[in-house]
């Protein structure tokens, strides 16, 4: 599909420009197939078009095409549920529990669900799913895997700074999909909020 911008931005002579683009839904593929077509004007010269390839020369693009196949993979596999947030215990001893369901859907076969990934805010507990091997075929069980986590660090200002502390990435293992491929697990505002109302109370700021 195609995207545009519109906007104005002066490059200064020797810098250069960045221009920000809401992707669409990246494909499951090995290769970035893209075009870019730029309507400049070099000082006072005319309009100039220039149309060439998009190279993803730090290979961000390639990142986000595997992390959206990832949650293509995993979803089309498995009907994904995610339940609402507990905690067992109090302050420091306190654990928050996130129960993420899984039920297979026959439609693929050969996609696991490999784990949970802590994040910059919150690190899991022994007991959460880090590195596993839950296969999702026809005929598997639905199973519930259990995201537990706390506070990396009782730290007020990562709290009141985060932006990514509620990221947490899900590992899946498929044919022909990267070694490494994950994607974030899809919270509601509701449930990112019980996460942070969690960091105060563990951590005895609230």
């Amino acid at each position: 599909p195609d995207i545009s911008w519109k906007g104005r931005e002066v490059v200064g002579a020797t810098y250069q420009g960045d221009i920000e683009l809401d992707l669409p839904k990246g494909r499951c593929g090995t290769d970035v197939d893209a075009t870019v077509t730029l309507t400049y004007r070099l000082g006072d010269d005319p309009v100039t078009v220039s149309t060439g390839p998009a190279d993803d020369i730090y290979d961000a693009i390639g990142l986000i095409a595997d992390r959206d196949c990832a949650q293509t993979m995993l979803t089309t596999a498995a009907d994904v549920t995610i339940g609402a947030p507990t905690v067992d215990g109090e302050g420091l001893d306190s654990v928050l529990r996130l129960p993420v369901t899984m039920a297979p859907t026959g439609e693929v076969s050969g996609v696991r669900f490999a784990g949970f990934e802590s994040t910059v805010l919150f690190r899991q507990t022994a007991d959460s799913p880090a590195d596993v091997s839950v296969p999702l075929d026809a005929g598997d069980p639905t199973t519930t895997q259990v995201l537990s986590v706390v506070p990396t660090r009782c730290d007020p200002h990562a709290l009141a700074e985060d932006k990514v502390g509620t990221l947490f990435g899900v590992r899946v293992r498929a044919t022909g999909l990267a070694d490494d491929a994950e994607f974030y697990l899809p919270l509601t505002q509701t449930q990112r909020t019980a996460l942070h109302d969690f960091f105060g109370t563990h951590c005895g700021f609230s």
